[in-house]
């Protein structure tokens, strides 16, 4: 299975981006401290359907209302957005071609389309990776 982040994208409610690229292959942060690099893992967390958001509060969170990754999963884009805790944190899974331009990702993208539940979310991005279940034992039935 060949997937990859395509990036780390911030829109605040104006529609302003903020946005990490990433490219296939080891990607390497750097910058000055207090910049936001811990928190990009954070975001990712929160993304993948966290419980709770851990995104250090701050100029980050502050800035933030929908948070989005594009993760290519073997020959489909997924585009996986969530809300901040403040707007319900509502999510996103959007199935678009390989090649889709991430450019093409603004708030308007996401009119329209379909909200889901963190729940609903999770599935579809395990079932997207292949990481279902389909025979669960109990200790019971043991």
């Amino acid at each position: 299975m060949k997937s990859y982040l395509k990036a780390i994208m911030m829109f605040n409610e104006s529609g302003e981006l903020r946005s990490v690229p990433l490219q296939p292959g080891v990607n390497i942060v750097t910058g000055e401290s207090k910049t936001g690099k811990s928190a990009l893992v954070e975001i990712i967390d929160y993304c993948l359907c966290s419980s709770r958001s851990t995104i250090p509060k701050g100029k980050i969170t502050d800035f933030s209302y929908l948070y989005v990754m594009p993760i290519l999963i073997n020959k489909s884009t997924y585009v996986v957005a969530r809300y901040n805790s403040e707007n319900g944190g509502k999510m996103y899974v959007l199935k678009e071609s390989s090649d889709f331009p991430i450019d093409n990702i603004t708030l308007e993208y996401f009119e329209n389309k379909p909200m889901l539940s963190v729940k609903d979310a999770q599935y579809a991005i395990e079932s997207a990776l292949g990481l279902y279940v389909t025979n669960i034992v109990t200790e019971s039935e043991k």
